[in-house]
């Protein structure tokens, strides 16, 4: 019984009426009772239903940032949401990627600014640093919000100056290693495992190199070089390296193990066991580079279509250990609502399990939700270990963001373009980035 109970809180729905469905012998669950969905009920002064006929109608904007296909399932899950609370509308308002944070921004020093909105971790301290967003703890506190629900890097990725009450998560990610199986038996080679060492790495990608028809042209290549910010870093990581000191005032990938990753990655194309960055003639999509670093997302992107067989494993050990980038999207509340109650009931449902399951499905996201993703439902498809997304996330650690963080990737983008390029060392730019940088850093709040 207490299950029942527990299913129609989290549908915003009296509890009392599951008892009586029960005690008729009907069902005591309106549909499927979602496991991670259970404890989800809101103990708060607009309860579902109160609003309704003769009760002042509330409206309230979502902004998102949504493709096509997550933005219907979005606006199916608003339907569901204004069917449970008949005094609440919700207006939809959807922009590009590219543009969404300026919008969001622009609408809100204008006084129409959203009242919930999808947040991104990158962008997070910026908005708080602001006072854009409205703590939450009393509606947490008061709905029994628990964060241990989530993944604990989710959590930690909305917190700033000691409060985590922000946002609520909706996904999480890691990074993975991707592998054509094909290419890997035709080698002779064993498939990536658990174990393997970046050494491991490094020696099977040049074994994959090849000169197809014998013009002294390279046609398939080891690996796509991990150049991309977000790649890149779980090597820095691995290597002992950092972005920023722990104040997030310094810039350190300049140290010692900085050095090394990033030279690692630049060796990776001046011996020809990784394409030229920029390369498309050469991906690993296309079945001619036996592996590259890629995320969840890359399963829709890059595998759905694949004409080879492929899989994914844990990316390797480096001398300081394993370590794999997390991030975190979620909903946050914007302090200039007037209807703050009403619209942190719409950032509570969009990221619970139900809805977060939802949106999982067109396979994109990881579940912030530790039960979601660790589902049945979620793990089955494609590829056959599609666990190690999740798995990976023991050995997550988060970026060390700063209210400068777009910027500063920039700027580090251009001192490294070089270094791809081989016209310089990884020592050479780090070391030339690094005043800019510190001064960036010395004007973030």
């Amino acid at each position: 019984m207490r299950l029942q109970v527990w299913e129609w809180r989290r549908r915003g729905l009296d509890p009392r009426e599951g008892q009586r469905r029960a005690a008729s012998g009907r069902s005591a669950a309106p549909g499927q009772a979602w496991r991670w969905g259970m404890g989800l009920g809101l103990a708060l002064g607009l309860a579902a239903g109160s609003a309704g006929a003769g009760a002042q109608q509330v409206t309230l904007t979502l902004a998102l940032r949504e493709g096509a296909e997550p933005l219907a399932i979005y606006q199916d899950l608003v339907r569901k949401f204004e069917a449970r609370n008949p005094g609440i509308r919700v207006q939809v308002q959807n922009f590009s990627s590219t543009e969404y944070d300026e919008k969001v921004l622009v609408s809100l020093a204008a006084g129409v600014g959203p009242d919930v909105m999808y947040i991104h971790y990158s962008r997070f301290p910026e908005y708080a640093a602001k006072r854009l967003l409205l703590p939450l703890k009393s509606y947490m506190d008061a709905d029994k919000f628990d964060p241990k629900w989530y993944f604990p890097s989710t959590i930690e990725q909305f917190t700033f100056g000691g409060r985590s009450d922000y946002a609520i998560p909706r996904e999480t990610s890691s990074i993975a290693l991707f592998f054509n199986k094909d290419l890997f038996a035709q080698a002779g080679l064993a498939e990536p495992d658990d174990s393997w060492t970046y050494d491991q790495l490094y020696s099977a990608a040049k074994q994959l190199v090849r000169d197809v028809n014998g013009d002294g042209q390279i046609d398939q290549y080891g690996m796509e070089a991990p150049s991309v910010w977000y790649l890149r870093i779980n090597t820095v990581w691995a290597f002992g390296g950092d972005l920023l000191d722990q104040a997030r005032r310094t810039f350190v990938m300049n140290g010692e193990g900085g050095t090394r990753a990033i030279q690692w990655i630049a060796d990776l194309i001046r011996n020809g066991v990784a394409p030229p960055v920029g390369n498309t003639n050469f991906q690993w999509r296309k079945g001619n580079v036996g592996m590259m670093f890629g995320g969840f997302w890359d399963i829709i992107l890059q595998g759905r279509n694949a004409g080879f067989a492929w899989d994914v494993a844990m990316l390797p050990k480096g001398p300081a250990g394993r370590f794999v980038r997390t991030a975190t999207g979620g909903h946050a509340v914007l302090a200039s609502t007037k209807h703050p109650e009403a619209a942190y009931r719409l950032a509570r449902f969009l990221s619970s399990g139900e809805a977060i399951m939802a949106l999982a499905t067109q396979g994109t996201i990881i579940p912030a939700f530790r039960e979601a993703a660790y589902s049945a439902e979620f793990l089955k498809g494609i590829p056959a270990h599609r666990r190690v997304f999740v798995d990976a996330l023991a050995y997550g650690r988060v970026d060390p963001v700063t209210t400068v963080w777009n910027t500063m990737l920039t700027q580090i983008d251009q001192a490294l373009a070089p270094v791809w390029q081989g016209s310089k060392s990884a020592r050479e730019a780090l070391d030339g980035v690094k005043p800019a940088i510190d001064e960036l850093l010395r004007t973030a709040q």
